[in-house]
């Protein structure tokens, strides 16, 4: 978490309980694999973005988030879908 603070703008404090450490160990595993990746669902407030964040930098992984808001429809969608596709290496 330190190297990763100084290394981006967004700063992480996050608090390492043994699940903490656990989950971070899981994602970064998938994300190790060939082709590996991961969608993590669940409630707001979990910390699902910041161990996705400090766990793909662990691994040297790009993430994409997508940001949805009122405006978003399915061209957005698309566009989206378009630049995570061209990032993964499709044609």
């Amino acid at each position: 978490m330190y190297e990763y603070n100084l290394e981006s703008s967004g700063k992480l404090e996050l608090v390492f309980f043994k699940e903490t450490v656990e989950h971070i160990l899981k994602i970064f595993r998938v994300l190790s694999q060939p082709r590996g990746n991961a969608m993590l669902i669940g409630v707001g407030g979990s910390g699902k973005q910041s161990l996705s964040k400090l766990s793909s930098f662990i691994a040297r992984c790009q993430i994409s988030q997508l940001e949805f808001g009122k405006n978003y429809g399915i061209d957005s969608f698309r566009a989206d879908l378009q630049k995570i596709s061209l990032l993964a290496g499709a044609d």
